[in-house]
């Protein structure tokens, strides 16, 4: 029988998921940048389902000595990927790409970031009250 610690799924569910927020992101700016009409559709199926995989990440994850760099790290995307976007999209990358004609690049950049976050928030939600219920716990 197959031992797999519970870090170490969260881990690799964490990973997949950022190839797969990558894989979505470029597709779903795809569809936006040849306004397609399934634009809107694909883009909320995949915020639900990074939504959904969020909150089974964590429900089955992280705990004990992990649960500080994980909360640490997603208020830092939560927080500062939204900045970010706000940041590059006014004033850095859309004059560089408007000259060059690379506007697409920044709806790439963005549905990326997005998904990701939609990934960590409610995993960190759920790991949030976690931590608060086992420390409250009487042992």
């Amino acid at each position: 029988m197959v031992n797999l610690d519970k870090g170490k799924i969260a881990n690799w569910v964490l990973i997949i998921f950022v190839f797969v927020a990558v894989f979505a992101g470029l597709a779903v700016a795809y569809l936006n940048y040849n306004n397609d009409p399934n634009y809107a559709n694909a883009n909320a199926y995949i915020i639900l389902v990074s939504l959904i995989l969020g909150i089974i990440a964590g429900l089955m994850t992280i705990i004990g000595k992990t649960v500080t760099p994980f909360l640490i790290g997603a208020v830092a995307s939560c927080l500062g990927i939204p900045v970010f976007l706000y940041a590059v999209s006014g004033y850095w990358l859309m004059p560089i790409m408007a000259v060059h004609g690379l506007t697409f690049v920044a709806d790439w950049i963005e549905a990326i970031l997005i998904y990701v976050v939609d990934f960590v928030a409610p995993a960190a939600i759920i790991i949030v009250v976690k931590a608060a219920f086992s420390i409250e716990r009487p042992k």
